[in-house]
């Protein structure tokens, strides 16, 4: 999360240090399809095989956060409460 906020952040920097344009390759997916119709499972099989046993990243983020005590666990489910408002 701290490599993706870094590189959009440098970015910005460049481009308005040089005025040019910054390309960036960032790669993700969807766990559940596209929108609420899709089922990616049909088209992309053996990939979304793979995305099924991965463990969410937010919940990876939030695991490294606590392991190295950036935050306790209190402070992780007051963020959450004050977003699912």
């Amino acid at each position: 999360m701290e490599d993706v906020h870094h590189t959009f952040t440098m970015a910005a920097e460049y481009r308005q240090k040089f005025n040019h344009d910054v390309i960036i390759d960032l790669i993700g997916y969807r766990k559940f399809g596209h929108n609420e119709l899709d089922q990616p499972s049909f088209t992309q099989p053996l990939m979304y095989k793979q995305v099924a046993k991965m463990i969410p990243v937010a919940t990876e983020y939030e695991d490294q956060l606590l392991a190295e005590g950036s935050v306790t666990r209190e402070e992780i489910n007051a963020m959450k409460s004050s977003i699912d408002k």
